[in-house]
């Protein structure tokens, strides 16, 4: 590992901010939302970054903000980090955990957001997406968690990072 980061990775709605905020307090460590950050930057909420700017803009963003992410740190990313080859060989000796719940909680957790590719998908299509990505997550993670209790993920990723002695 080449650096002490902590990076979650997932589809939307895997509670990759959730659980990255309560294990960076459990960590004593801070904690960086790649999204939030993106949104900081164009001072806009990422639905309309994609609206005005376009996904290629959000994304070219979202990987200079990834590349310059501190090390010591909580990193929740995006659900589409992984979809730029760049992203992913940057994730490739950092570690990596995949929140990956079932789909069933993944779509309950998304159906009714606005989310710009949510409106205009129908569940088909959103799985469609989820199944295209699962690739790119099981190419970047070191460890995957399909559990839905942020207790008992927060556990495993703690003691996955004593295992690999991270911290």
């Amino acid at each position: 590992m080449s650096t002490k980061n902590i990076y979650l990775v997932g589809f939307m709605g895997a509670g990759k901010s959730h659980i990255g905020r309560q294990l960076a307090k459990k960590l004593r460590l801070k904690h960086q939302d790649l999204d939030y950050l993106v949104e900081k930057k164009f001072m806009l909420p990422a639905k309309d970054i994609f609206k005005t700017h376009g996904e290629s803009m959000f994304r070219s963003v979202e990987r200079d903000i990834l590349l310059s992410t501190p090390p010591q740190d909580v990193i929740s990313t995006g659900g589409g980090v992984i979809l730029m080859k760049s992203n992913r060989e940057f994730l490739l000796d950092k570690f990596v955990v995949w929140l990956n719940p079932s789909w069933e909680i993944l779509y309950e957790r998304i159906r009714k957001s606005n989310r710009p590719i949510v409106l205009k998908s129908d569940e088909s299509t959103l799985h469609k997406i989820y199944s295209d990505r699962i690739k790119y997550y099981q190419e970047v993670s070191n460890i995957e968690i399909k559990e839905n209790d942020p207790k008992l993920i927060i556990k495993l990723i703690i003691k996955e990072i004593n295992n690999k002695e991270l911290l």
